[in-house]
Protein backbone atom coordinates (compact mmCIF):
# COMPACT_ATOMS: atom_id res chain seq x y z
CA UNK A 1 0.00 0.00 0.00
CA UNK A 2 1.34 3.18 -1.15
CA UNK A 3 0.63 6.59 1.46
CA UNK A 4 2.42 9.12 0.30
CA UNK A 5 5.73 9.23 0.01
CA UNK A 6 5.80 5.76 2.16
CA UNK A 7 5.31 2.33 1.18
CA UNK A 8 3.73 0.49 4.00
CA UNK A 9 4.22 -2.91 5.28
CA UNK A 10 1.97 -4.80 7.89
CA UNK A 11 3.88 -7.48 9.02
CA UNK A 12 1.15 -9.82 11.58
CA UNK A 13 2.04 -12.27 14.04
CA UNK A 14 -0.44 -14.35 15.75
CA UNK A 15 0.78 -16.41 19.09
CA UNK A 16 -1.51 -19.49 20.45
CA UNK A 17 -0.14 -21.53 23.69
CA UNK A 18 -2.72 -23.87 24.77
CA UNK A 19 -2.38 -26.85 27.74
CA UNK A 20 -5.97 -28.51 26.53
CA UNK A 21 -5.73 -31.90 26.24
CA UNK A 22 -6.09 -33.82 23.29
CA UNK A 23 -6.38 -37.31 22.33
CA UNK A 24 -7.31 -36.32 18.82
CA UNK A 25 -5.60 -38.83 16.54
CA UNK A 26 -4.26 -41.07 18.75
CA UNK A 27 -5.50 -44.86 17.83
CA UNK A 28 -7.67 -46.61 20.73
CA UNK A 29 -5.27 -49.14 20.51
CA UNK A 30 -2.18 -46.85 22.21
CA UNK A 31 -4.38 -45.57 24.48
CA UNK A 32 -5.01 -48.88 25.73
CA UNK A 33 -0.89 -49.78 25.73
CA UNK A 34 -0.59 -46.98 27.55
CA UNK A 35 -3.16 -47.94 30.28
CA UNK A 36 -1.83 -50.66 30.34
CA UNK A 37 1.25 -49.86 31.15
CA UNK A 38 0.68 -47.16 33.94
CA UNK A 39 -1.46 -49.81 35.70
CA UNK A 40 1.55 -52.30 36.00
CA UNK A 41 3.22 -49.21 36.81
CA UNK A 42 0.97 -48.64 39.23
CA UNK A 43 1.13 -52.65 40.89
CA UNK A 44 4.86 -52.08 41.67
CA UNK A 45 6.36 -53.47 38.54
CA UNK A 46 9.73 -52.45 37.67
CA UNK A 47 10.17 -51.02 33.88
CA UNK A 48 12.63 -53.15 32.88
CA UNK A 49 10.27 -55.83 33.17
CA UNK A 50 7.39 -54.22 31.74
CA UNK A 51 9.80 -53.46 28.36
CA UNK A 52 10.68 -56.95 28.87
CA UNK A 53 7.63 -58.35 29.02
CA UNK A 54 5.99 -56.24 26.07
CA UNK A 55 9.25 -57.01 23.74
CA UNK A 56 8.81 -60.67 24.10
CA UNK A 57 4.86 -60.01 23.39
CA UNK A 58 6.11 -58.62 20.09
CA UNK A 59 4.58 -55.10 21.42
CA UNK A 60 6.34 -52.47 19.30
CA UNK A 61 6.59 -48.46 20.12
CA UNK A 62 4.86 -46.21 18.17
CA UNK A 63 7.76 -45.78 15.79
CA UNK A 64 7.90 -49.63 15.61
CA UNK A 65 10.94 -50.43 17.59
CA UNK A 66 11.36 -52.13 20.86
CA UNK A 67 10.76 -50.61 24.53
CA UNK A 68 13.59 -49.58 26.39
CA UNK A 69 13.71 -48.95 29.77
CA UNK A 70 14.10 -45.51 29.59
CA UNK A 71 10.93 -45.36 27.14
CA UNK A 72 8.37 -47.02 29.31
CA UNK A 73 9.54 -44.25 32.17
CA UNK A 74 9.12 -41.48 29.63
CA UNK A 75 5.27 -42.82 28.86
CA UNK A 76 4.68 -43.00 32.43
CA UNK A 77 5.93 -39.67 33.09
CA UNK A 78 3.82 -37.85 30.37
CA UNK A 79 1.08 -39.99 30.99
CA UNK A 80 1.12 -39.03 35.18
CA UNK A 81 1.19 -35.25 33.61
CA UNK A 82 -1.60 -36.45 31.44
CA UNK A 83 -3.74 -37.14 34.45
CA UNK A 84 -2.76 -34.19 36.36
CA UNK A 85 -3.86 -31.70 34.11
CA UNK A 86 -7.13 -33.54 33.53
CA UNK A 87 -7.37 -33.41 37.51
CA UNK A 88 -6.69 -29.90 37.93
CA UNK A 89 -8.76 -28.84 35.23
CA UNK A 90 -5.55 -26.69 34.17
CA UNK A 91 -6.61 -25.19 30.91
CA UNK A 92 -4.33 -22.23 30.07
CA UNK A 93 -5.43 -19.96 26.90
CA UNK A 94 -2.97 -17.22 25.25
CA UNK A 95 -3.77 -15.71 22.99
CA UNK A 96 -1.50 -12.28 21.46
CA UNK A 97 -1.71 -10.31 19.01
CA UNK A 98 0.60 -8.08 17.11
CA UNK A 99 0.56 -5.25 14.08
CA UNK A 100 3.42 -4.05 12.20
CA UNK A 101 3.73 -0.48 10.29
CA UNK A 102 7.01 -0.15 9.17
CA UNK A 103 7.08 2.76 6.75
CA UNK A 104 9.79 2.32 3.88
CA UNK A 105 10.59 6.23 2.22
CA UNK A 106 10.16 5.47 -1.89
CA UNK A 107 12.77 7.80 -3.42
CA UNK A 108 11.66 8.90 -7.15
Amino acid sequence: MIYGEYRLYVEYRLSFTTQRLSVMGVPKGRIDLLDMIYGLHLDGIPNKDISDALNSRGVKSSRGKMFSTKLIWILIKKYKDRLRRQDSGIENLTVSESLFVVPIVINY
